[in-house]
């Protein structure tokens, strides 16, 4: 990835069914690297057929695709020797920590170009190590970073519920009602789940 280091072009393979969340990567890439080419495909079946053709610089990867999961494709292209110097990032809807500690995702609401270029320029940094076999460290640091952030907005979305709840009980039907309290239950156990990774 030279091309990132001495700040000229490069190439970058976006692969989504979302023609949304393919415009929103290709602002976040363009914007500080306008000369960065980049190549959309909306399937793995797609991207394994670019692949044959080129090796990109970056591939960016959607998790839920048509025929089959980003994270899974990732770990198999970890494993191409054309592709040891290529950043492979599953940007993802789904929480990020629950996929494939191995595999470098960030969620898509984080997505910003910052965010994706300090996520760049930690895959550069770690970039002249030997050992590919582990994680590099910062995958773990984005990681924490990651669940720190989560732990902290369920917290805040179950304050807010059971604040709009106690304030709303008399006008709300019942339905309602039934509806926010199924809602709690789901924000506890989900509270829960991140509790354990932390």
């Amino acid at each position: 990835m030279a091309w990132l280091e001495r700040q000229g072009p490069g190439t970058c393979l976006v692969v989504d069914d979302n023609s949304f969340d393919r415009c929103m990567l290709r602002r976040c890439l363009g914007r500080d690297r306008p000369d960065l080419e980049l190549f959309e495909v909306d399937c793995l079946a797609g991207a394994r057929a670019f692949l044959t053709r080129r090796a990109p610089d970056m591939i960016l990867l959607d998790h839920r695709l048509p025929d089959g999961q980003g994270a899974s494709f990732a770990r198999e292209l970890k494993k191409d020797e054309r592709l040891s110097n290529t950043l492979l990032c599953v940007v993802t809807n789904a929480d990020p920590r629950l996929l494939d500690p191995d595999v470098l995702a960030m969620s898509k609401d984080d997505l910003t170009p910052q965010a994706l270029w300090t996520l760049i320029d930690g895959f550069l940094a770690e970039g002249k190590a030997a050992d590919r076999e582990h994680p590099p460290t910062w995958v773990a640091e984005v990681n924490a970073a990651a669940q720190e952030n989560l732990a902290g907005a369920v917290s805040r979305m179950l304050r807010t519920l059971r604040r709009a709840r106690s304030t709303s009980r008399r006008s709300i039907p019942s339905a309602a009602m039934s509806d926010l309290d199924s809602l709690e239950e789901m924000l506890l156990a989900f509270s829960e789940v991140v509790e354990r990774r932390t």
